[in-house]
C-alpha cells in the first residue's frame, strides 16, 4: 500500500495510505478502510450505503458520544490527498473530512447492523435525571426545560420532555437512526 504524507502550516506531518486512491489517516484499522471503501463505491454506482459513524478513542474504544456529522454517505475530496468525506444526503456534494482513525463503530443505517466494531467498544452510560435549574444566564424551567441527561454523570443535553430525552439516548446508543 503506497503512503504519501502531507505538511501542514503549523510544522506537523499527517502520513496517510492510500487505498483504491482514498488517502486513510495511517492509523486507520484495515477493517474500517474496507468498510468506508465499501460504500464510497457502492454510492459511485448509485447504491445508498448509508452509515452511522462512532467516533472515540483508538486505544480504550471509548465512544466519544458525537451526536452531528454522524450519519452519511462516504465520499472522496478532491486535490492532490483525496481523503474520504461525509455526504449528508444523495443531493450534496461535499461534506466534513472523516477523522477516519478514530471511528471506533460503523452501523448501516438501512438494516441498523453494526459492520464493524472497536474491539474495546465502551459505549457511555446514559442516564435520565432533572435538567440544572440554571445553565450560564438561561433558566432552564422558565423556558420549559425539565429533563436532564447525562453521559457517565456529567448533564450534556436537556430536553422539555421525557420522551424527547429518551429518544436521544436511544439515537446516541445507535439504537435509532435519528433523533
Amino acid at each position: 500500500m503506497e503512503t504519501v504524507t502531507e505538511k501542514l502550516p503549523n510544522g506537523n506531518e499527517i502520513v496517510y495510505k492510500v487505498y483504491n486512491g482514498t488517502a486513510y489517516h495511517v492509523d486507520t484499522p484495515i477493517e474500517v478502510v474496507n468498510e468506508l471503501e465499501t460504500a464510497r463505491i457502492a454510492r459511485q454506482f448509485g447504491r445508498r450505503l448509508r452509515l452511522r459513524l462512532f467516533l472515540g478513542d483508538p486505544e480504550t474504544g471509548r465512544d466519544w458520544g458525537e451526536e452531528h456529522d454522524a450519519i452519511g454517505y462516504i465520499g472522496r475530496s478532491m486535490g492532490r490527498i483525496k481523503i474520504p468525506l461525509l455526504i449528508h444526503n444523495q443531493r450534496s456534494y461535499g461534506g466534513p473530512g472523516l477523522l477516519d482513525h478514530r471511528i471506533v463503530k460503523i452501523v448501516d443505517v438501512q438494516t441498523k447492523r453494526t459492520v464493524y466494531q472497536h474491539p474495546l467498544y465502551q459505549l457511555p452510560a446514559y442516564t435520565l435525571g432533572t435538567c440544572p435549574p440554571k445553565i450560564g444566564a438561561i433558566d432552564m424551567a422558565a423556558e420549559g426545560y425539565t429533563v436532564g441527561v447525562y453521559r457517565d454523570g456529567e448533564n450534556v443535553a436537556n430536553f422539555k420532555t421525557e420522551d424527547q430525552a429518551r429518544r436521544w439516548i436511544a439515537f446516541m446508543r445507535g439504537e435509532r437512526m435519528s433523533k
